[in-house]
């Protein structure tokens, strides 16, 4: 979902309560790489993909965040739960980002 759809369905009301948003970097790079890995089926749950967004888009306590995200997907979120749904977000996308291994260094050590 993009940041547009979030702020329409209300993720963004979060806002009103003096949450400050940040947009770091646009979307080049590993960010690119990200993006796409969360696009890719299946989809990345959608409580998980919430608290990426509110991870790396908004600036301010875990306990507000953890707020935010649980009053957009309608359920109780302690921070100790959103934390365990940032480390579950990372799993998920570690799985599907492929690392860059310098092949001709690590080749040319292995022959020697």
């Amino acid at each position: 979902m993009d940041t547009l759809s979030r702020a329409r369905g209300g993720c963004l009301e979060a806002r009103a309560q003096g949450l400050n948003l940040q947009y770091g970097e646009v979307r080049l790079a590993e960010a690119l790489e990200v993006a796409r890995a969360i696009l890719l089926e299946p989809l990345m749950p959608e409580a998980l993909h919430a608290t990426l967004w509110a991870q790396y888009v908004v600036r301010c306590r875990s306990a507000e965040r953890a707020a935010a995200v649980g009053h957009y997907l309608k359920v109780v979120l302690t921070v100790p739960e959103y934390w365990r749904n940032v480390d579950r977000a990372h799993y998920f996308l570690a799985a599907r980002l492929v690392p860059k291994v310098p092949r001709g260094r690590l080749l040319q050590q292995i022959r020697a």
